[in-house]
């Protein structure tokens, strides 16, 4: 469990020296150890009590930059989260309906959250975190944003996996309050599918990517998908389906998922992971170098944060 007094305490003095916070594992958590381990350390511990008004003011510009997300992150979790809410509000409208019902709540949840977007984006508000890989200005934002999201709709719309997420909600399945988490090895494991339906004798996922598609990290997410629905229903047959832009143009790439893949890949990156953290449940910056990848670090929410540890 969690300290949160202990993370708040080490927070208020900034200190090359912080506590280990409770380990817990996702493939998001592991793509960013095999990206920059320097972005590991500042997302998942430097981070960490950040939120408190007597903070270090550098451990609170790196919580700031934690909050940040990639463009391409925004209008991935903008999009799965509206999927998710609108089957739950057409879970109990006739079938006959049901299908152009949800493309056009989806497409009005999808543009009115864009839309305050942008406001919040022209105001200046304080609280406003811009994209780090978003070079236009923000005036730009509504209408690159607004022409992604269409053209991704356009293209899963002319495909059937609308109409069989449809048909195969549960009336009483409510989606967003789904927590995906199981245990293995007594770790936490935090995975995310996305949209999640049932056919007869199969589970589905269906996720959007706005970054150009990479095989090998959806066919990694579909191994979890796979340990996840063995691990839940004690069930093998599974289908993960991803939408991406390859080369400029979207497209929709299915596969299927090995579950005991995904346990040694498992098994293999927490042990990495936790070998970082010394004796005495600590870890120390220096363990934990950065990328020195300049591409990476371009778009990085950390770069201003990370040069400051340049300097110790």
């Amino acid at each position: 469990m969690r300290d949160f007094r202990r993370e708040v305490t080490a927070a208020s003095e900034f200190s090359e020296e912080l506590p280990c916070t409770e380990f817990s594992w996702s493939l998001t958590r592991h793509l960013r150890f095999l990206r920059c381990e320097r972005e590991y350390f500042l997302h998942y511990y430097a981070a960490q009590g950040g939120w408190d008004r007597y903070a270090d003011s550098l451990v609170a510009a790196v919580y700031r930059g934690k909050k940040t997300k990639l463009y391409t992150e925004w209008l991935g979790d903008l999009m799965d989260e509206a999927w998710k809410t609108v089957l739950d509000r057409v879970r109990f409208i006739p079938e006959t309906m049901r299908l152009r019902a949800f493309r056009r709540r989806l497409e009005e949840l999808l543009f009115g959250q864009l839309t305050r977007k942008t406001a919040e984006a022209a105001s200046g508000a304080p609280g406003y975190l811009p994209f780090p890989d978003f070079e236009l200005p923000p005036d730009d934002l509504f209408r690159k944003a607004r022409h992604d999201l269409a053209e991704a709709l356009t293209f899963c719309f002319s495909t059937q996996l609308p109409v069989s997420a449809v048909h195969f909600q549960r009336p009483n399945r409510i989606n967003r309050n789904q927590v995906y988490e199981c245990y293995f090895d007594r770790v936490r494991i935090w995975s995310n599918p996305g949209i999640f339906w049932s056919e007869p004798g199969m589970r589905c996922s269906l996720r959007f990517s706005f970054r150009e598609a990479e095989p090998v990290i959806f066919q990694t997410g579909a191994d979890l998908f796979a340990w996840y629905v063995r691990e839940s229903f004690g069930e093998n047959r599974t289908a993960s389906f991803f939408f991406a832009p390859e080369r400029g143009r979207w497209n929709c790439s299915e596969y299927s998922g090995s579950a005991d893949r995904a346990e040694e890949l498992m098994a293999e990156s927490i042990v990495r992971m936790r070998a970082k953290i010394r004796p005495g449940n600590v870890v120390y910056f220096a363990d934990f170098p950065e990328c020195g990848v300049p591409e990476l670090c371009r778009f990085c929410r950390f770069n201003l944060a990370c040069a400051f540890f340049r300097e110790l």
